[in-house]
């Protein structure tokens, strides 16, 4: 049993459960605090009024709404129910709105209460006529504004105008209107768990989801929002469904999302959804309702399209195919419906919420109730679900041909009925006759006469709804018309070689060819079709004429059947020294023969030059199976010889007859010239141009001039079409020293031969370098390159280029005049770049080369000044690295403590960005380093916090007061203001006192001011321009005092005997000065502790040792202050076990006579609060406290119960339960119950009364 608040109760009596009352009373002491039982007794009522239910309130501002909503069509309003219907006027405008009809003459303007009573018993009548429940109103509610009533009324109206529910018909599947709202939402949101109409619409998301599954699209995000976001939810469910869906905001969002939403409330808003057949989730299943009827069957309402239960049997029947069993020929809508609601239920679990005699009353089933039931068919299989285990097969839904029968077969499941069977079979604008077959087993024979040519379209349809892979579409063929053919294929051929030739058709037909050999045996023959266009190949295997038959679509094409003569070119065969080489200005000759086994055909022969493309004239004489042929070339060139027979080259390649000029070696020359100078192991290659001097041999040979004798033959090979040749010796097989080479054409000396050269020893050739070229030079630093060979060598044998960028600069080689068999390369670099130093000798890398190394610049590593040093912030050194070469960068940031610092460097183009985040305010160290080469070495920086004004702290009494003549103090701390400076002046009316800044220590600086007027002063105090939190000060200043000390504190009137006591003394106002304190009990003086507040103030504590009255003497510059002396009562602190209770109202007893009063007695239990606190059956006890008027300290305590049951008394002293607190106290009805409960008493202790 528990102190407990109010619960929401819609209708009926109060519960039974228990409450709580609860008095204090004021310490009894020498002085009250004034907690009277007076006040006790107001706290207690506005506890009462706190519980008020706020459903209540939630349901009234929803009813108001609703009823606005409806009389804006007539420019009225109302704004408070309890008080605007009184004159009936808007009621009965608001009865004209719902109901569609006029009431009537009534009082247009009221003046007296018999008037009102009129116009609302009119309106009563009106709603009454309507078949509207009205249960304990009358007119007299209405008038007198009994809330209750009024809102049950507005409910009623809703139920049957809004909602459209109507009264139990006796139906014994009629269901509430809240179950049909549950039913109908949970059917819409199968995916979303709604179970109520309060709590689960909480998050807003179900009413988010609620307009999406009715018009997909408009909130798809309701799946991601966020459940505590609620308002913003509700906000957003609610503003699409009132701009999408035209849903009015009867309900706010503010209500909706509240734990105190009531069923009515939610019930309203959501039904605005479906009570009118403009509303959205009343088209959305009217929608879905028709997409499963026929045409014929479609229904525009859900009342009097339904009655005679043709629309609803073929629903379900559409829904399941076959769950409606059929109907008896003569059958009643009666039997109609009950028919299709005995298979919803069995065969998809279907409920029904109506009976079939209902139904078709028309008018017995309301709207609402129909639309529901309709839309739990929504999760149910469809009719395409049904579909789509059904089959087609058969020729006719993949090809036919015009004017002949194409068929298919339609295999069914067993609930398909074959009389719904639709096939439509269409060209264009062509429909062709089909034939159906039903053999009541679950197959349908579909057939159809397509009359012309083309892509046709069939439709296999169930009730509308067409089967998988319908519609199908088939191509059937044409007639031949305007089909041609042409190509080799269809005159010559060759045995044994594919043949081909094109046929172009148009329209659709059907294509087919045949060829026959001599001997009237078929050749066999491939088509490929691409378009209109058809390639034909064969390969006929005899010689003689081939007959080839082309049809189109079965009739023969113009020209068909086609003579073809085939030929042998394999049984041709040609000889003679003509086909291969020739002189200028001769004939050259060749025979052709040709016997019998090649067939017949045309010998054709052609001759061109290779260089002008000119054809040369030919002579052919014919003898027998034998022609000769002859050619004079006139050219130097190839000539290209083509002979074909029968149209077909005799072969793949043509014949190739090499023209030449006569043999002559003073026409070959070397071209380049050979060189003088080759090095070992380096092959020497010759280049003779041989294209004037003839055809003959070319030979090449190398003689040992030191060693007297020959030591290698050449390696030749022809090149650029015979017109050079080239001659390579083997450099491996040459030692340094000298040599004679020999080039003979035709075995005599060509122009330039004999030749000498030399060899040199390039293996003793290296480079060297003065200084390590791994590390980065420094550019303008001169670079030695030294090169070693033996005495062969001149400087001239050797190339030396740099390369950088793109750009080559040669370089120059000297003698070394100091070392024999020593070159020089020296080269000052000027620019910053990637050098490449190339050192050849004939074209050959001399050992070590090339060489590589980076010349940079770091005077041109230029560091900027370091960006931010504000501590948690980026800091950015800037490093300017213009022209100063590809060197590497290495940076160190190093805290106070010499520890590294993370850091990134980025680049932008010459300029590289260091920068790292510092996590405290600190010095720091920078060292750049570039290659090796120290940039700055350890350079100091310093971070601090960002600048901001609103980080200087101040303090000092001097901020806000102070004294004429007196050095007043302020101290500023700028230590997290970053870096600035402090600007301060100060003014009054009189003067501009003179301000003193002393140097700060850690950015603490200390101001001092000396005022000599008193009045008001303004301080500015700025850092960085900007004022600092409290800028500008306002300051009073005046005259010091004693009168200007004041104090305070619970020390200064009473204290606890050896408890410490404490008060404050403030002598801000007064100026400098001592402060003295004396605290003098009965008999001895107390010990004290003055404690220096640092603002002006002293907290003073002093020890009581002894109880009784003490005086406190307090002086300032030995003047006392206002109001010392003080006295102080020094008392014992509060003891609840003193506390004496007593009274007939702590005992269980009879309630009949009981007297609910006790005493309390806290005269020996020293100062406290006394609080009781009493728990019964609610509203069954008064509580009443009073002091009595002779004893001092006495308390006496009423409550006297009205109800019996279990009451629990509280009684505590200074929040210390007194003894024997809590009492336990039964009333019963009687003396036995009595007996009993004190035998449970006396045994077992105090236990629960049953």
């Amino acid at each position: 049993m528990a102190d407990q608040g109010t619960d929401r109760v819609q209708q009926g009596p109060s519960s039974s459960s228990h409450s709580s009352e609860t008095l204090t009373v004021p310490s009894i002491s020498d002085e009250t605090t004034g907690n009277s039982p007076a006040d006790a007794s107001k706290r207690f009522s506005t506890n009462i009024a706190q519980q008020a239910q706020k459903w209540a309130k939630i349901q009234q501002k929803t009813f108001t709404n609703w009823c606005n909503d409806n009389l804006k069509a007539v420019g009225m309003s109302v704004r408070d129910l309890s008080t605007d219907l009184e004159d009936g006027i808007i009621l009965i405008k608001l009865v004209e709105v719902l109901s569609g009809r006029k009431i009537g003459r009534y009082h247009r303007k009221v003046k007296n209460k018999p008037q009102k009573l009129e116009n609302v018993a009119k309106a009563l009548k009106a709603i009454a006529q309507d078949k509207v429940q009205l249960v304990n109103i009358g007119n007299e509610d209405i008038v007198n504004g009994n809330l209750k009533l009024i809102l049950g009324l507005i409910w009623r109206l809703i139920l049957t105008y809004q909602i459209k529910v109507k009264a139990d018909s006796g139906d014994k599947h009629k269901a509430s209107a809240k179950q049909l709202m549950m039913t109908w939402i949970q059917s819409m949101m199968p995916g979303c768990q709604v179970r109520n109409l309060n709590k689960d619409w909480n998050t807003g998301i179900p009413l988010c989801a609620l307009v999406d599954h009715i018009k997909p699209g408009v909130c798809p995000q309701w799946t991601r929002l966020d459940p505590r976001n609620r308002i913003g939810n509700a906000r957003l469910g609610m503003d699409i469904a009132k701009e999408q869906l035209g849903i009015p905001q009867v309900l706010s969002p503010e209500d909706l999302i509240s734990p105190e939403l009531d069923d009515l409330s939610m019930l309203t808003y959501l039904s605005y959804f479906t009570s009118s057949d403009d509303s959205p989730g009343y088209q959305e299943i009217l929608k879905f309702v028709n997409s499963h009827l026929s045409s014929e069957s479609s229904v525009k309402n859900f009342s009097v399209d339904w009655k005679d239960g043709k629309a609803l049997y073929e629903f379900v029947n559409a829904i399941y195919p076959g769950a409606a069993r059929p109907p008896p020929s003569d059958a009643s809508p009666e039997q109609l419906i009950n028919l299709a609601l005995v298979g919803a239920e069995q065969k998809l679990d279907i409920k029904p919420l109506f009976n079939a005699k209902s139904l078709a009353k028309a008018d017995a089933v309301d709207e609402f109730t129909l639309l529901t039931y309709l839309t739990m068919f929504r999760n149910c299989k469809s009719m395409v679900d049904y579909l789509q285990e059904c089959s087609i097969q058969g020729p006719g839904i993949a090809k036919a041909s015009k004017n002949q029968f194409a068929e298919f077969i339609i295999n069914l499941i067993s609930d398909l009925d074959g009389k719904n069977v639709t096939v439509k079979a269409y060209c264009n604008n062509v429909q062709a006759s089909v034939n159906l077959n039903d053999n009541r087993k679950g197959k349908v024979f579909a057939s159809f006469l397509p009359t012309v040519a083309g892509e046709w379209t069939i439709d296999v349809l169930y009730q509308n709804n067409h089967f998988p892979g319908s519609p199908f579409n088939i191509v059937v063929k044409g007639e031949s018309k305007s089909v041609t053919a042409a190509g080799d294929g269809l005159s010559t051929a060759c045995l044994g070689r594919n043949a081909f030739f094109l046929v172009h058709t148009v329209g659709q037909g059907e294509l087919e060819v045949s060829v026959s050999d001599p001997e009237g045996k078929s050749v066999d023959c491939t088509t490929s079709q691409q378009g209109n266009e058809h390639q034909v190949h064969y390969t006929p295997s005899k010689i003689g004429t081939h007959s080839i038959a082309v049809e189109w679509d079965r009739a023969a094409i113009v020209g068909s059947p086609f003579e073809v003569n085939v030929c042998n070119i394999d049984m041709i065969t040609v000889e003679g020294n003509g086909l291969r080489q020739g002189n200028i200005n001769s004939p050259c000759k060749f025979t052709i023969n040709v016997p019998e086994e090649a067939g017949k055909g045309n010998l054709n022969v052609n001759v061109h030059s290779d260089v002008d493309q000119q054809t040369v004239p030919i002579e052919m004489n014919n003898e027998s199976t034998q022609y000769q042929v002859s050619f004079i070339p006139t050219v130097v060139s190839d000539h290209i010889i083509h002979i074909s027979y029968g149209g077909f080259s005799i072969s793949k390649l043509p014949f190739v007859c090499r023209v030449d000029q006569p043999i002559d070696s003073n026409k070959c020359y070397f071209d380049p010239m050979p060189p003088k100078r080759i090095l070992t192991d380096q092959n020497l290659c010759l280049t003779v141009n041989t294209s004037r001097s003839g055809k003959a041999a070319l030979t090449a040979s190398i003689f040992d001039l030191d060693n007297q004798k020959t030591v290698l033959p050449a390696d030749i090979s022809t090149s650029n079409e015979e017109v050079n040749q080239s001659i390579t010796f083997d450099g491996k097989a040459l030692t340094p020293g000298r040599y004679k080479a020999t080039i003979q054409w035709d075995q005599l000396d060509i122009q330039g031969s004999p030749f000498e050269f030399t060899v040199l020893d390039f293996k003793s050739v290296h480079v060297t370098c003065e200084n390590s070229l791994d590390k980065p030079r420094l550019a303008n630093d001169v670079i030695d390159i030294v090169l070693t060979a033996d005495e062969t060598f001149t400087p001239g044998d050797f190339t030396a280029v740099a390369t950088l960028s793109q750009l080559s600069i040669p370089l120059t080689i000297v003698n070394d005049e100091n070392v024999k068999n020593q070159f020089h390369i020296q080269f000052c670099p000027s620019k910053c770049d990637d050098y490449i130093i190339e050192i050849r000798s004939y074209g050959m890398h001399v050992r070590n080369s090339p060489l590589a190394f980076t010349v940079i610049d770091p005077s041109k590593v230029i560091i900027d000044d370091i960006i931010g040093k504000v501590v948690n912030c980026k800091t950015i050194i800037p490093i300017r690295m213009q022209q100063s070469g590809n060197g590497k960068l290495d940076v160190t940031i190093l805290d106070s403590s010499f520890n590294k610092c993370d850091y990134i460097l980025e680049e932008a183009g010459p300029v590289h960005m260091a920068s790292f985040t510092p996590k405290q305010v600190d010095s720091y160290y920078l060292t750049v380093n570039y290659s090796g080469y120290n940039i700055v070495d350890k350079k100091l920086f310093e971070v601090d916090y960002p600048t901001d004004a609103s980080e200087c702290k101040t303090n000092g009494s001097g901020l806000a007061y102070a004294l004429v003549n007196q050095e007043n103090f302020i101290s500023i701390d700028t230590s997290h203001a970053g870096r600035g400076a402090l600007k301060i002046d100060m003014h009054g009316v009189h003067e501009q006192p003179k301000l003193n800044l002393k140097e700060p220590e850690n950015k603490k600086y200390i101001l001092s001011y000396v005022a000599k007027q008193p009045g008001a002063y303004l301080l500015n105090i700025k850092w960085s321009g900007n004022h600092i939190p409290g800028s500008p000060f306002k300051i009073n200043v005046e005259q010091g005092g004693v009168s200007k000390i004041y104090s305070y504190g619970r020390g200064l009137r009473e204290g606890h005997f050896g408890d410490p006591a404490e008060f404050t003394v403030n002598t801000l106002d007064a100026g400098p000065g001592k402060l003295k304190v004396q605290v003098v009990g009965p008999h001895t003086e107390a010990d004290y502790r003055v404690e220096d507040q640092q603002d002006g103030s002293y907290l003073i504590q002093y020890f009581p040792q002894e109880v009784g009255k003490h005086q406190i003497f307090v002086s300032y510059n030995d003047q006392s202050i206002q109001g010392s002396p003080f006295t102080s009562r020094i008392t014992r602190p509060p003891n609840a076990s003193k506390v004496n209770v007593e009274g007939p109202g702590l005992q269980s007893n009879i309630l009949d006579g009981f007297i609910g009063r006790f005493v309390v007695d806290t005269r020996t239990a020293g100062p406290g609060v006394l609080r009781v606190r009493i728990y019964g059956p609610k509203g069954a006890f008064a509580v009443n406290m009073s002091r009595n008027a002779e004893i001092e300290r006495l308390i006496d305590v009423r409550y006297n119960p009205t109800e019996i049951g279990h009451y629990k008394i509280d009684i505590k002293w200074s929040d210390v339960h007194i003894p024997g607190s809590p009492f336990d106290i039964w009333i019963v009805s009687s003396q036995d119950e009595l007996k009993k409960l004190q035998v449970y008493e006396n045994t077992e202790g105090w236990v629960k009364y049953v």
